[in-house]
Order: structure tokens, then C-alpha cells, then sequence
């Protein structure tokens, strides 16, 4: 079965407004949402790349924003599989964390109808 000409379950706009909650209020959400994804949840292979790095920076204990995550994606070579570019357009899409739990329980219910269709 040839998976890419399936049409796989996923949210792609809720996956940016995710990410770019986590940005918000020094990531004070990343700890609950974490406890919901794993990277590999995401459906694009950017914010799975993103969402890891994100993580990481947060939990490494070093301070929050969209600079500390171009660093740490220039360090690991990802920066590029990513697009600096894109990575930067996240920013200014949503504007509260309020939503980001339900948004994570979604991305994670597509990851699972994709999961089930592939199989």
C-alpha cells in the first residue's frame, strides 16, 4: 500500500497554533503538553522537529524564546530541514496558551486515526 496517496487524518493549523503557544509566557504550558506528545505525533516533519526542540530547550533550563530555537536547531544541523524562515513565521500565530491542551489532546487523536489507517 503506497501511504503517501492516503488522505492521513491531520490538523496542520492546529499543529502551528501548538507550537507557537509553547513560544508564550516562558513555555509555562510545555510541561502538560508534553505529557501528551511525543514529536512524533506531529504530522509535518518540521514540527516534529520544531516541537523536540522546543522541549528541549525547555527542559535543558535554558530560557524560552524563538532565538534559543534557532540556536539549538543551528547546533544540531536542523535549522535548515526546518527553514529559518518558517520557524520565524510561528511567532505571530496564536496569542494565548489557553487552548493549548485541547490542541495537543487533537494532534494526538489524528496521530492516533493515522496510526490505525496505516495498519
Amino acid at each position: 500500500m503506497n501511504l503517501s496517496s492516503l488522505n492521513l487524518p491531520n490538523n496542520i493549523e492546529m499543529e502551528k497554533k501548538l507550537l507557537s503557544a509553547l513560544l508564550l509566557k516562558d513555555g509555562e504550558v510545555i510541561p502538560k503538553v508534553a505529557a501528551i506528545l511525543e514529536p512524533d505525533d506531529f504530522y509535518r516533519a518540521e514540527h516534529k522537529i520544531i516541537f523536540r526542540t522546543i522541549t528541549r530547550v525547555y527542559f535543558s533550563g535554558t530560557p524560552l524564546d524563538i532565538l534559543a530555537v534557532e540556536d539549538k536547531l543551528q547546533k544540531t544541523g536542523e535549522l535548515e530541514r526546518v527553514n529559518r524562515r518558517y520557524l520565524f513565521s510561528l511567532i505571530d500565530y496564536e496569542f494565548s496558551t489557553a487552548r493549548a491542551e485541547y490542541h495537543a489532546k487533537t494532534i494526538r487523536v489524528c496521530w492516533q486515526n493515522r496510526t490505525n489507517k496505516k495498519t
